[in-house]
């Protein structure tokens, strides 16, 4: 995961390794963290964007091939998975 500077274009690495396999999605959570979907992994990722901490927020289940997530104005999550064509909260 890497930030990137509008201004400048100077790239900095925020978290790598880890959880991560196929990084495909990503969203702000209420508590500014970052909300990352691994459709390699099947995984939901909790990001400190300023440790670069991980933490896994959902794996397996109905996660089978997520690409895309965004965070609804209560904190609730949503995923696009595409096996079975679903949204999952």
């Amino acid at each position: 995961m890497i930030r990137v500077d509008q201004t400048s274009g100077a790239e900095t690495v925020i978290s790598q390794a880890g959880h991560f396999n196929s990084p495909s999605g990503i969203a702000v959570a209420t508590n500014s963290h970052l909300l990352v979907v691994d459709h390699g992994a099947d995984k939901v990722i909790d990001v400190d964007p300023v440790s670069g901490a991980q933490q896994v927020v959902s794996s397996g289940d109905e996660l089978e091939a997520p690409v895309d997530i965004a965070v609804e104005q209560d904190g609730q999550i949503l995923v696009v998975d595409l096996v079975g064509d679903k949204l999952i909260r």
